[in-house]
């Protein structure tokens, strides 16, 4: 019986935790993301996913490329993204690898 006690604690107090961070007015939440990817399937499967949940709030992406395809384009602006032009720069850090990538404002 003390076992039962305990577990239905421990519950209440998990269930505390997931009441105060949960919310339910996400109208006003934003979720940023960022690729350098030029693959529509990354953009239709990040947007897809959140509106599928009922997400209604912002969703800003930091791409790479200003090219992309116009029905894309067209899908973002469907959705309420905004896109966010990124400017790759050299990195310039000691531990960069040859290959990374970094974006502007970075300090040089």
């Amino acid at each position: 019986k003390q076992q039962k006690i305990e577990d239905q604690e421990r519950e209440n107090e998990e269930l505390k935790y997931y009441l105060y961070y949960e919310d339910d007015n996400e109208s006003d939440a934003t979720v940023i993301g960022m690729t350098y990817q030029s693959d529509p399937m990354f953009f239709y499967r990040f947007v897809a996913s959140l509106r599928a949940t009922g997400y209604s709030g912002n969703i800003i992406i930091g791409v790479e490329q200003d090219n992309l395809p116009h029905d894309l384009l067209a899908y973002l602006h469907n959705q309420s993204v905004t896109l966010h032009n990124l400017t790759p720069l050299q990195c310039t850090f000691q531990s960069a690898k040859e290959r990374q990538k970094c974006y502007a404002p970075y300090p040089a």
